[in-house]
């Protein structure tokens, strides 16, 4: 068995230049398909993203009143191409803050008061 290895030794020692262009070769294939592969597996997110819809976030002054947060909506629904504007309240944003960071809890847990404003989710 010893013998093979360094049979072995001996040839890559042997013809360096072409053990140099065997390697690079096999280096620049396997860059190329992770290219693509990643390029693919993130073309596939952004449209997935696209399909969606466009979201946007508008927040509201702490204290709004519950009148002018129906108007609000009312006016958001009005503007053109507004799909639907959904209204979050800041404890379902908590909520939602709280689900989406499951490994990172431990960062909301010493909150003594919610930081996060009332808004509205508005999808084009």
């Amino acid at each position: 068995m010893k013998r093979f290895y360094q049979r072995a030794i001996k040839d890559i020692l042997g013809n360096r230049f072409l053990t140099v262009i065997t390697v690079v070769t096999i280096a620049l294939s396997i860059l190329i398909a992770s290219s693509f592969a990643l390029f693919f597996v993130n073309a596939g997110d952004v449209l997935n993203m696209w399909q969606k819809g466009i979201r946007m976030m508008v927040y509201l002054k702490p204290g709004t009143s519950e009148a002018a947060r129906l108007d609000t909506k009312y006016r958001l629904q009005s503007i053109a191409r507004v799909q639907e504007a959904l209204y979050i309240s800041k404890e379902e944003a908590m909520a939602r803050l709280k689900e989406q960071m499951q490994h990172h809890s431990a960062l909301l847990e010493n909150l003594k008061d919610n930081p996060l404003p009332d808004a509205f989710e508005i999808t084009l």
